[in-house]
Order: C-alpha cells, then structure tokens, then sequence
C-alpha cells in the first residue's frame, strides 16, 4: 500500500514596512524564509515522527515582487531558515514565488527533487507570512539488477499532473543502476485520480514495468506520496531504448522494412544530420521521455498513424526542390514533427523548434510546425517555437499553421486542444487564396472536432511586397473554421496582412472565416479572448470584413458566448 506524509509549510519574515513603501537600508535588502519542512530541490532527510525533513540548499532563490533574491551560497544553505539577498528595496503587498509551475520534464537527484520542480507563493501585507504549496511529491523506492532509463507518470483518466499533463523523470547519460536500491522522487502538481496513477519504468535493455496505485484518491499540495519498497519486474512488452544516433537510424530502418507498430522511449538528447530519413507510415507509439532530438534537416515522421509524445523536435528544414517533400497528385504537406497525420495518430506535450522553409511548386500548400496536413488524430498539449517561411507561386492555394497547416475530413473527429505558437510565420510571393491561423490554417473535420485551449502569441505576417490571389482567409486561431467547435482560445500575438488587392477578405482576431459548410451544425465561439493587434491594409478587395473575433460575413452559420476583444485592430 502507498502512504502519504504531510509536510508542514514555510515562513517567511523580513524587516517590516508600510503598505505601498519601500524597505529602508543602507545597501542590502534581506528578508528571511524560515522552512521547517517545506518540498524545495532540498533533500528530503530521513524520516521523523512520520514527516521528511527538508532544508534550503545551493541554487535556491525566490522571487519577491518579481525581484529575484540572489542564490544561496554553501554557507547561507544547510538549515530550515536561510536569509535571501536583495539589491533593490521591496514594497508590499509581498507576493513570494518559488518556482512557477511543476515541470514535464525532471531531472533524477537521488532522494530529491531538483530545483523549482515544486512550486511554493504567498502573498502578505505582514512582515511574516506562510508559503502555500502548488506542488506534491510521489517517491519511488527500487531496486533489482537492472538500470533505469526513464519514468514517467501519467493519470489514467488524462488528468494533467504538470503543464504538460505526463511527468517524465529523465536518467543521467548511461541511467541509473538500482543494484543498490535508489530512490527517484517526482513533482506533481495537485490532482483528483478518478482512475488512478500510472508511473512506467523503462530499463536500458527496454524492459518495462508499469504500476499503477492512488485509485480514486486526491493528491494534495505539500505532501509526500510514498510507494512501498519495490524490486522491478518487468511485466509489460518491452520498448527500445534508444540513446544514440545510430540507434534512431536503425530503428527508422525497421520501421521502414514495416515494423510499424514498434515502441520506443529515447534515453538522451540526440543529434541528427542530413543523412536522417523521416520515420515512415508509423502506428507505434514514440516516447521522447522529455529528451530533445535536434538537427533535423526532414520531418521528423513522415505519416504518423501512432504516437509520439513527450518530445522536443529541433530542426532546420529548407525545402528547395520537390525531392525534399512528399504529398499525392495534387497536393504537398510538411511539418517538422509530421508531414500528415493519419488513422489513429497523436502528438502530445512534444516541442518544436528551429525553422521549416517552403516554396510551392504548382501544387497546393499545406504546412505547419508540428504537421503539415492531419486527415484524422489528435495534437494536445503541444508548443511551438519554430519558424515558419512560406514563398507562394500563385499556381495553387496556400494552407498555413502555426501548428498544423491543414485539418480535413469528411468521417472522422481531428482535435486540437491545450496548444501554444510562439513561432513567427512569415508569409511572402504569390499567395493564392491563403487560409492562415495562428494555429491552424484551415479547419475542417467532422462536427464532433474541437478545438480548445489553445493560445497563438506569436506573429502572423504577410510580408511586405507580397501579392495575393483570390479570398483571404485569417485569423489568430485559425484561417477557416468549419462544422467544429471553438472554445476557450486566447490570440495575443501580433497579425499583419499587406498587399496591393485581394478578393474577399475575411480577417478576425480569434477566425478569419466561419463557415458551416456542408454540415448543419452550427459552429460555435466560447469564451475566447483577442487580446493582440490585428492589422490589415489591402489596398483593393471585392469585400472586407475584419473583426476582434471572427471575420464574419453575412451567410455565416455560428454562434458566439463569453468572447471577449480587448486587442487592436487597424485597418489601413
């Protein structure tokens, strides 16, 4: 059986003054945290009267205000109260950060958790105060004649446990040999398990162990969760471990002669080069295990059917000819995750950065960071910092995304929830009638889709001298949505569109065009906030429609609830 031990919380005093003044003192500010037993990076000691004794240690600051102390030296570290440096004064209310959210990926410290993995805050008027924990720990005991490469642990009911929902736990180079018995501490953030935690243990030879436990249980902030003392066994498929370059390349060579429902977890950060050939149809299941794999000069996967997760993706893909894609007759897609998503496919909590150039070749364009074209699948809980640079020719259309260039399908559910662009997407040439989001350029699954949760705070730019043909589709969000739903969606980035004439033009802060389709159901807005600029100066145009929100025109079937405009728009 599992157990639980309350850690009692921390508190902090400095040298009082009055509401809205600052300290006063010659040259140093201090303030002192007292922390009896409080989850920090410290280590938790042995145990006492039922509770882990924790203490201030090297590396530790807090942030007061938004002014970060200076980090604690060996001598200031060591005990339950430590006395934090400030160069500038500090006025109340004091509001006190330790850390700011619990991690996806962490990193192994025996009988530890590193640093900020578990956040602490308060806020006071008083010279005294109690820190108010945001985070629990779950502490694994092993051993067995094995080495660990990984961990992670995830709910069973999807319930997130971080900022990316999965914790992954990431094993120094070679992992963790449990010979002697170790033990992995790992940061959660507080959450109701309706059905449960799964914690999964890979080893460097893939074998695997999955336990699950906490059924029906609440983990509550500041406290210690402890399994029993366990010696693994493996008691689920085994994966392939993958640490090397050359080990990636053999696994794609696998998937490639058709092992296509493989199970992999990477073990370490990885350098690809140029002689690196996309994964093809993949249906397995990929798990980066918070590993970056960098270098990519093509997509990652070609068509995903399975999924990958857990996983950071940078590359640096210039497409110069059509040898350098891939799509049908009369289509092209790229990504730098995926090129297309298929049956069965999903991306969860991955990253992608680095850069991903296009010029068209009298096809039809559809690109994203994270996939170019989904025909069916999932993409949650994804970020991207990558660039995106499309060169249209003016032969055929323009899709463009910040995550995913084009979603369509006339049977099947495509949903995009919990995502983030922080890319540039730069948009110049010939554009043919171009449906561009911040998100995803044109969205158009069954009615069942949604998209939700997603924020676009990057920038969206037609650039300078650029030529459009035909309508405009554009928007924060998404270029065009159709029979879906849309809900809880944030636009803080910058939009800018310029050109010298345009068809219709459609340009919203959250859709630039909401349209029902062939599907009766009504597409419906909830909750959605443009909070960026939006601003568009086409010269000519059939018609123009700009909006905070959706670049509606007149045969629109939707709806919109609790969407809010508090952004700029300029139409010049």
């Amino acid at each position: 059986m599992s157990l639980f031990i309350g850690l009692s919380v921390a508190a902090l005093t400095f040298s009082c003054s009055k509401e809205g003044q600052e300290q006063i003192s010659a040259n140093d500010y201090t303030l002192e945290a007292s922390m009896p037993q409080v989850i920090t990076k410290s280590v938790l000691g042995a145990k006492s009267a039922g509770e882990y004794p924790v203490l201030w240690s090297v590396g530790d600051y807090i942030v007061v205000n938004g002014v970060q102390s200076r980090a604690l030296t060996a001598l200031e570290a060591g005990g339950s109260t430590a006395v934090f440096h400030f160069s500038q004064s500090i006025k109340t209310p004091y509001r006190v950060q330790y850390g700011t959210s619990v991690p996806s990926s962490q990193l192994y410290s025996e009988g530890n958790i590193r640093a900020f993995c578990a956040p602490m805050q308060a806020v006071s008027y008083g010279a005294s105060f109690t820190m108010q924990h945001q985070a629990c720990v779950l502490r694994i005991p092993l051993s067995g004649s094995v080495t660990v490469a990984g961990i992670s642990v995830s709910s069973l009911d999807d319930t997130p446990l971080c900022e990316g929902g999965q914790v992954c736990l990431t094993m120094p180079a070679g992992g963790v040999n449990i010979t002697s018995a170790r033990t992995f501490c790992i940061a959660l953030q507080p959450a109701a398990l309706s059905k449960g935690l799964k914690v999964e243990i890979i080893t460097s030879t893939g074998a695997r162990m999955v336990i699950t436990s906490f059924v029906g249980e609440t983990l509550e902030a500041g406290k210690v969760y402890e399994f029993p003392s366990t010696v693994f066994s493996a008691n689920e498929m085994p994966v392939t471990v993958i640490s090397s370059y050359s080990q990636l390349k053999d696994f794609a060579t696998r998937v490639a002669s058709g092992e296509k429902y493989l199970e992999a977890r990477l073990a370490a950060d990885i350098t690809a080069d140029g002689t690196w050939t996309p994964l093809g149809s993949f249906s397995g299941d990929f798990d980066g295990g918070g590993y970056t794999i960098s270098g990519l000069q093509k997509a990652f996967v070609n068509e995903l059917c399975g999924c990958v997760r857990n996983l950071t993706v940078d590359g640096s893909i210039a497409i110069t000819s059509k040898d350098d894609i891939v799509g049908d007759e009369a289509v092209y897609w790229a990504g730098i995750l995926t090129n297309r998503m298929y049956t069965g496919a999903l991306v969860s909590n991955c990253t992608v950065k680095g850069s991903i150039s296009y010029s068209q070749w009298g096809k039809e364009l559809r690109v994203g960071a994270v996939c170019g074209y989904a025909a069916r699948g999932t993409i949650r809980k994804c970020l991207n910092k990558a660039s995106i640079s499309v060169i249209g020719d003016g032969i055929s259309a323009v899709k463009a995304g910040g995550l995913l260039g084009m979603a369509y399908s006339s049977a099947d559910i495509i949903s995009i929830t919990d995502c983030r662009n922080e890319g540039i997407l730069s948009l110049s040439g010939t554009l043919k009638s171009p449906e561009v989001g911040g998100i995803v350029g044109q969205y158009n699954p069954v009615s069942a889709s949604i998209l939700s949760g997603c924020e676009f705070a990057g920038s969206l730019v037609f650039e300078s001298g650029s030529v459009i043909s035909g309508n405009v589709n554009l928007g924060g969000i998404a270029g065009s949505v159709k029979t879906s739903s849309v809900e809880n969606c944030i636009t803080s980035g910058t939009i800018s569109a310029r050109s010298a004439s345009a068809g219709n033009v459609r340009a919203g802060g959250i859709l630039g065009n909401a349209q029902n389709g062939t599907d009766s159901t009504s597409i419906s807005l909830t909750d959605c906030d443009f909070s960026g600029s939006l601003a568009i100066g086409i010269a000519t145009h059939s018609t123009l429609y700009v909006n905070p929100i959706t670049g509606l025109y007149s045969t629109d079937t939707h709806t919109e609830s609790g969407c809010d405009n508090n952004g700029t728009i300029t139409v010049e």
